[in-house]
């Protein structure tokens, strides 16, 4: 296997001659507090990051930009007031300009903040249509330079409609709203996350976490797709687990480039691979199991060049990426750094086109924000031995 050489930032040369240089990042700012933490690389840029803070009771969205991709020179401005929903920031950077664009839970429902320039220091504010009370959203999905869509529950209580809206100009003054699922017109259901792709044909790819609210309570993945950005007619299918737990709280979504959808399932004690043969895993389904301890926490995912998954990976106070050697993860190594974190949780996952990553992580006691970063996803050779 590759061996890690330090403690700090690790550089890793491996058989195929492949280097990968891990480090922790130490994000300025809020030093607690954090509660939510979204992150972006644009490919013109380098590494930022969105918090939900709720110091001394007063919640606030922050922007933490970078000045290289090393992180050594951090620029903080804060955004607005925010609302403690159940969803991070999403973010997205204009390819050529890299200045963002975040959606992000306002106390009078979703709020678009389209930045002037890489750091957020001057910004314009815009309220989008039809999301009041929304405590839960997706990340965002795009289209064109503006055009994009996000997903919500637009109901303050667990149980709500699964909405998208799609923004087709700058300021989301055009726009339409489709109900992808209404949980009213089914046996009721919570949704305890969902995450968005665009699928290769134009149309988009939907993946939630939902617990069927019933004598006996299930807990599953439930698989959309919209065939345009419209999603006019969204089509269904739930793929059930088993009876629900508090630990799996969230998912993650990645699509092969055939289309068929690739989801992240972190349960603690038996974290998997849901690999569809289809957009709505119909037609083969298998669990593809990932390496178990009980001090794994697993939270984002990619796909590298070759069609192998890249996973965010803590295992106790490391943190790093779990890398697939084959499409179907039937072996894998994971390569991990300390941090200085007691008791980190993975917040996000994030990579740009040259295949660079960043892994967003939170001390779940404290609230402290901090990063990994890898500056090239050809990570590893073929032959190493699987992680364990």
């Amino acid at each position: 296997m590759c061996l890690a050489v330090a403690a700090f930032a690790i550089g890793m040369t491996c058989a195929a001659g492949a280097t990968c240089q891990l480090s922790d990042i130490q994000l300025e700012g809020p030093v607690e507090g954090t509660r939510k933490l979204g992150t972006w690389w644009p490919d013109q840029g380098a590494p930022a990051f969105v918090m939900t803070n709720d110091l001394n009771l007063n919640p606030q969205h922050s922007v933490l930009s970078c000045a290289d991709a090393e992180c050594d020179v951090q620029n903080l401005d804060a955004l607005d007031i925010a609302a403690l929903g159940a969803s991070a920031p999403a973010a997205f950077a204009d390819p050529v300009t890299a200045q963002p664009s975040i959606v992000a839970a306002h106390p009078t429902g979703l709020v678009l903040y389209r930045c002037n320039d890489v750091s957020c220091t001057t910004r314009q504010i815009i309220a989008l249509p039809n999301t009041q009370g929304v405590v839960l959203h997706s990340n965002v999905v795009r289209f064109g330079a503006n055009d994009w869509a996000v997903a919500y529950i637009d109901a303050p209580t667990e149980q709500g409609h699964l909405r998208l809206l799609h923004c087709q100009n700058a300021d989301c003054s055009a726009s339409a709203t489709r109900i992808i699922f209404n949980q009213f017109d089914h046996a009721m259901h919570q949704i305890r996350d969902v995450h968005l792709a665009r699928a290769n044909d134009g149309g988009i790819q939907v993946a939630s976490l939902d617990v069927a609210l019933t004598a006996n309570p299930v807990i599953g993945v439930r698989m959309s797709y919209c065939q345009t950005a419209e999603c006019v007619t969204p089509m269904h299918r739930m793929f059930a687990l088993g009876p629900p737990t508090p630990d799996l709280d969230h998912l993650a979504l990645a699509l092969r480039p055939d289309g068929r959808p690739l989801v992240l399932i972190p349960r603690r004690d038996d974290p998997v691979l849901l690999d569809c043969g289809d957009r709505l895993c119909f037609s083969s389904h298998p669990l593809r199991p990932l390496p178990s301890d009980t001090n794994d926490w697993y939270a984002g995912l990619v796909l590298d060049s070759e069609n192998r998954p890249i996973i965010g990976h803590i295992r106790g106070n490391e943190a790093g990426f779990l890398q697939c050697l084959d499409s179907q993860c039937d072996s894998s190594v994971s390569n991990r750094i300390p941090l200085s974190l007691s008791s980190p949780l993975a917040a996000t996952l994030s990579q740009n086109t040259h295949g660079d990553l960043v892994l967003s992580h939170i001390d779940r006691e404290e609230g402290v924000p901090h990063a990994t970063r890898c500056v090239s996803t050809v990570l590893f050779a073929t032959d190493f031995e699987a992680d364990d």
